[in-house]
């Protein structure tokens, strides 16, 4: 546990940054909670092949192969992040999913190779690197929000599993992400009403042999503790809760954040 602050010779300092290559190579780590870092360095915790869970609930930056050959890590919380470097989380093979609410920019080759990262949230990312999510082959579903303006080369190559892209742009973004020719022929491109056409013209999402319109959010059914959040017939259902002032609160964001 990384203390909120530390006192050295009489004095005391507030712990916001988590410095280069601070804890590379810690094999025996297993768990990490950093309640008031804000920014985690290069290599901070590169190669900690024990590692399984990362708490940041405030961290607004991580940086280059921060989380590198983290092979066991299978938990990441960083609600506040809005940057993620290049190469962060690449050959963590363990990792399964990834909610980034806040993070704008995903570096370079961020997740490359993480085989097992079947679902990722990214509503607010306006900046996909190249490589960014190479070879995520359990990945079945990407939904990617009108927001972004830059999708790198190779974002999503070897994306095997892909079977659903969801885009939002009224005007389609024209880039090289390289999807599979398996993607491309198999996978439904979910696209907005009225646009299907624009999507046809332009680089990758021209090749995508199916194309569907609609006004979709990607998410179909969403279970909670006691509660749902569903769409049905292109509406949001919220099912649970006792309608008291103790119930759940229930918050549902677009794709766009």
């Amino acid at each position: 546990v990384i203390p909120a602050e530390v006192t050295y010779d009489g004095r005391t300092y507030q712990v916001t940054t988590i410095g280069d290559g601070a804890f590379g190579s810690c094999e025996a780590l297993t768990s990490v909670s950093m309640p008031v870092a804000t920014t985690i360095g290069d290599y901070a915790f590169n190669s900690c092949d024990k590692l399984t869970s990362v708490s940041m609930p405030v961290a607004t930056t991580i940086g280059e192969s921060a989380f590198s050959g983290c092979h066991a890590l299978t938990s990441v919380s960083m609600p506040s992040v809005t940057t993620i470097g290049n190469d962060a989380f690449n050959y963590c093979s363990a990792l399964t999913s990834v909610s980034m609410p806040s993070v704008t920019t995903i570096g370079e080759s961020a997740f490359y190779y993480c085989y097992a990262l079947a679902s990722v949230s990214m509503p607010s990312v306006t900046t996909i690197g190249g490589g960014a999510f190479y070879y995520c082959s359990a990945l079945t579903s990407v939904d990617i929000p009108a927001s972004v303006r830059l999708i790198g080369d190779y974002a999503f190559e070897g994306c095997s599993g892909l079977d659903s892209v969801y885009c939002h742009w009224e005007k389609p973004l024209e880039c090289s992400p390289g999807f599979d020719i398996k993607v491309r022929e198999n996978a439904i491109l979910y696209v907005p009403t009225g646009t299907i056409d624009a999507y046809r013209s332009v680089d990758p999402w021209r090749w995508f042999i199916n194309i569907e319109e609609g006004n979709y959010s990607g998410i179909a059914d969403t279970p909670g503790s006691g509660l749902s959040v569903k769409v049905i017939d292109g509406a949001i259902v919220i099912e649970g809760g006792d309608g008291t002032a103790s119930a759940p609160v229930v918050e549902v964001y677009s794709a766009g954040g």
